[in-house]
């Protein structure tokens, strides 16, 4: 599997051997509902949502081409640890355009600690573009340096590309290795 470099579903599914550890890790990589809601249900309790920040941030090269943002710098920028026992589970970035935090988008900015996925999976109105998928190396800028015990030399992530009332925005999420069924060899 190439290293920090995003593939769509189809390109990862042929990568994938049909072992059954590869199988199960696809289903979870192209899972298209809630992942906090998959993730509670296979943890078997609530995460808890530690907002690490929440505000205007310069984005990446990656994240101006992915949003076609390619003029601006800047975009609101939310960063959550999901974890349970206070043992981090996934690391999420959202990346909103000012454009969609206009009218009902406001609401992102006031999530405080509930789950993205409460608002983005709330009604029908809202949907899920595509998912591109990952395998990230400590020097790919999602790695998550916050988590300083962190063994792996590899992590999977996944994006997306999220239309909220038409308007888009990025979720970007970052498998931790407290989910061992979803680590990369």
């Amino acid at each position: 599997m190439p290293k920090d470099q995003w593939l769509s579903l189809a390109d990862i599914k042929l990568r994938l051997s049909e072992a059954d550890a590869d199988l199960l890790q696809y289903q979870w990589l192209a899972e298209y509902g809630s992942m906090t809601s998959c993730l509670t249900e296979a943890a078997g309790e609530p995460l808890d949502v530690e907002v690490l920040s929440s505000n205007e941030q310069e984005l990446s090269a990656e994240e101006k081409s992915f949003l076609a943002l390619n003029n601006r710098n800047k975009a609101y920028v939310r960063e959550v640890i999901m974890s349970i026992d206070d043992s981090p589970w996934l690391y999420g970035r959202t990346v909103v355009p000012h454009e969609t935090l206009k009218g009902d988008g406001e609401q992102l900015k006031q999530l405080g600690t509930k789950p993205l996925g409460q608002l983005l999976f709330k009604n029908n109105v809202n949907s899920r573009l595509f998912i591109e998928v990952a395998v990230i190396t400590k020097n790919h800028f999602l790695y998550p340096d916050l988590v300083s015990n962190i063994q792996q030399k590899h992590l999977w992530a996944r994006r997306s590309m999220f239309l909220f009332n038409d308007s888009p925005l990025m979720v970007q999420e970052v498998f931790m290795p407290a989910c061992a069924f979803l680590q990369p060899d």
